[in-house]
C-alpha cells in the first residue's frame, strides 16, 4: 500500500492550488466576520508595512499611544507571508481566486506539488519586496495575493505560449481587472492600488520558470506543434 506522501507526490490533481484557494477563502471569511475597526486592526497586524521592514521598528498602536493595539503577534518578517492571504473585499478576493484557479493548476502539474508551493511563495515574496523597495518609508498596509498570482500567470505564459490563443486573450483582457482591485491596499488611507508588485511577481514567475527549464535541460520556449497557426492556435484532432 502506498504511503500518504507517495500518493500525494504522484497525484496529478492540483492539490496545493486547491489548498491555497481554501486558505485564502478561510482568511477572507474571517476578515468579513470582523467589524470595521477590528478588520482594520487585523490588516495592520498581519499585513505588511514597508516602514516596519526597513526600519526594524514595529508599530504598537494606531494613531497615537492611546490608540488600538496593532502590534503583530508574529515576527515582522512573517507578515511578508501572511499578507499574501489577506484580501480587502469580495471583488479583490474573487478576482484573485479566479486567476489562481484558472492558471495555477496547470503550473502545479508542470512543476509538481512541492516545487509549485515553493514557486508560489517565492513569487509572492518577490512581488512584496518589489513594493517595499519602491516605497521604503510608507506606512501603508500591503495585502493581497495578486503578486504571487501574477507570478503564476507569468509561468503559465512562458510554459504554454502556443497552447491556446483563447487563454492568452483571457489573461490580457483580465489583467486590467487584476490591476484595478486593491490587491495591496493602503487601508490606512483608503482605497489604493500598488502596481509594482504585479510587475515584480510577473517577472519573478517568468524568470523562475525559465531557470527551472534550463536546470532540467529543456528549452525555455516549448516547440510549436506541427499544426499550430498564430491566428487560430493549435489544430486539435
Amino acid at each position: 500500500m502506498k504511503s500518504f506522501l507517495e500518493s500525494f507526490s504522484q497525484s496529478r490533481r492540483p492539490l496545493v492550488n486547491f489548498a491555497l484557494i481554501a486558505i485564502n477563502a478561510l482568511a477572507f471569511i474571517y476578515t468579513i466576520s470582523l467589524g470595521g475597526l477590528d478588520r482594520d486592526i487585523f490588516f495592520w497586524k498581519y499585513g505588511l508595512i514597508p516602514l516596519e521592514i526597513t526600519s526594524g521598528i514595529e508599530f504598537q498602536t494606531l494613531g497615537n499611544r492611546f490608540g488600538p493595539d496593532i502590534a503583530s503577534p508574529i515576527p515582522t518578517w512573517g507578515t511578508v507571508f501572511t499578507s499574501m492571504f489577506i484580501h480587502s473585499g469580495p471583488i479583490h478576493f474573487l478576482g484573485n481566486m479566479l486567476f489562481l484557479y484558472g492558471f495555477g493548476g496547470g503550473v502545479e502539474q508542470r512543476l509538481g506539488h512541492v516545487k509549485y508551493l515553493i514557486f508560489y511563495m517565492a513569487t509572492g515574496v518577490a512581488a512584496t519586496w518589489t513594493q517595499v523597495a519602491s516605497t521604503l518609508d510608507t506606512q501603508a498596509v500591503l495585502i493581497g495575493a495578486s503578486g504571487a498570482i501574477s507570478g503564476v500567470v507569468g509561468a503559465y505564459l512562458l510554459e504554454s505560449p502556443y497552447r491556446n490563443a483563447i487563454a492568452l486573450l483571457v489573461v490580457f483582457s483580465g489583467l486590467p481587472l487584476l490591476l484595478s482591485v486593491r490587491s495591496f491596499s493602503p487601508v490606512s488611507t483608503g482605497a489604493g492600488v500598488a502596481y509594482l508588485p504585479h510587475l515584480g511577481g510577473l517577472v519573478a514567475g517568468v524568470l523562475l520558470m525559465a531557470g527551472y527549464k534550463l536546470l532540467i535541460g529543456e528549452p525555455i520556449r516549448p516547440p510549436r506543434s506541427p499544426g499550430w497557426r498564430p491566428w487560430r492556435g493549435r489544430d486539435w484532432e
